[in-house]
């Protein structure tokens, strides 16, 4: 019996105690589902305050982003103003200085010369070639007298060679003031130098132009015309004089060249070739010929000339002198397509019937390579100093 008893309380025991590990159990369920409901309500609560803040924080940036846009607007427009008037500003100054140069009338001035040419004897055209002060511009007068320039050639055509120049601005530093010396060298040397004491610059090409035919004018010569010619051509004498002696037979009161009909003046203030109203207020230049090479002959310089102390003054060159001082004078302007004012695609091709070509010389070694070109031969330098020899 007491066996027995001991069997039913052993029994009650495992029940109680599996009753109890299965409350515990079911207890531990449910806590761990109460507690990853809290969490999912925490971690649900976290995300909707993180995404209200994103929102907030986005709202902020956005109002910020608009804010600096509207900042950089205004800083933009503010920084456009001053840039359009600081533009303004330097065009009135350029204005000023060009109507200041035109109110002066320099061209009305004899300039004295500093170096003068030496006359070649029965020369029947004086070829004039602009040039300036610079080492360049040094090599570009040897090309040219090594090629197209070349004196033995010119002088069996009557033709004697000149360079024009005018002085710097200011005294230069010492590479400045060695080619000055070697200026005065290379005019002992050749003769051919012409230089005035106006200052060389784009807005004085009017004066060097007046300078150029008053010299030409008051000088004893036997030239009958004149040519003046940029540094940066080629000029092809075999066809040119020709062409220059059958339009003087022609007429001897002429100006020969490219001419350039209705032409408006240029009101970008950007261009080279800018003409403000308060210099010429017409609408059209009168007819002109390109300025890069033209033909004058000595009784259209003498009328050209009476002109100078009356015309207001324009610094283009080949407008002032071939249009503005010739216009109601009665001289002949004479148009040929053989000046080339404009680049061909092939020197070649056009050189055999052209009197000169603009675009295809300017240093030394294209002036040398293109007249290799033509010819088909090496040019032969001239054993002359150089300006490193002044140095010592």
């Amino acid at each position: 019996m007491a066996s027995w008893n001991q069997l039913k309380l052993k029994h009650f025991t495992i029940m109680l105690a599996a009753l109890f590990i299965a409350s515990v159990s079911i207890s531990a369920i449910w806590i761990t589902k109460a507690e990853a409901s809290r969490r999912a309500l925490i971690a649900e609560q976290h995300q909707s305050e993180h995404l209200q803040l994103v929102h907030i924080r986005g709202n902020h940036a956005q109002e910020r982003l608009k804010q600096m846009v509207v900042n950089a607007k205004i800083k933009q427009g503010k920084g456009r103003q001053s840039w359009i008037q600081r533009r303004n500003q330097r065009e009135k100054e350029y204005i000023k200085e060009l109507v200041d140069h035109h109110n002066h009338a320099y061209h009305r001035i004899h300039y004295r010369t500093v170096y003068q040419p030496k006359i070649t004897p029965g020369a029947e055209t004086i070829m004039f070639v602009y040039s300036t002060i610079t080492a360049m511009s040094a090599e570009t007068r040897k090309a040219i007298r090594e090629t197209w320039g070349n004196k033995t050639m010119l002088q069996k055509e009557g033709i004697m060679l000149c360079f024009v120049l005018g002085k710097r601005a200011k005294p230069g530093n010492a590479e400045q003031r060695i080619q000055e010396s070697y200026l005065s060298k290379e005019h002992d040397m050749y003769g051919d130098i012409l230089l005035f004491d106006f200052v060389d610059s784009y807005q004085n090409l009017t004066i060097k132009t007046v300078s150029m035919i008053r010299w030409f004018l008051n000088t004893p010569n036997s030239a009958k015309y004149l040519i003046k010619c940029d540094s940066d051509v080629l000029l092809n004498v075999d066809n040119m004089i020709p062409l220059i002696r059958k339009t003087y037979h022609a007429s001897p009161n002429f100006i020969l060249g490219h001419n350039m009909n209705i032409t408006a003046p240029n009101r970008q203030t950007a261009s080279k070739w800018f003409v403000p109203l308060q210099l010429y207020s017409k609408i059209f230049y009168p007819e002109f010929v390109s300025g890069t090479t033209y033909v004058i002959s000595k009784t259209a310089a003498e009328l050209i000339s009476k002109n100078f102390a009356s015309m207001d003054y324009l610094y283009l060159e080949d407008v002032f002198i071939t249009g503005l001082c010739r216009y109601g004078t009665g001289i002949s302007l004479v148009h040929s397509d053989k000046f080339i004012i404009k680049q061909p695609s092939s020197l070649t091709d056009v050189w055999g019937g052209c009197v000169s070509l603009h675009g295809y010389a300017g240093l030394g070694p294209d002036i040398r390579r293109n007249w290799q070109l033509i010819n088909g031969k090496e040019v032969a330098k001239e054993n002359i100093f150089e300006a490193n020899s002044i140095r010592n």
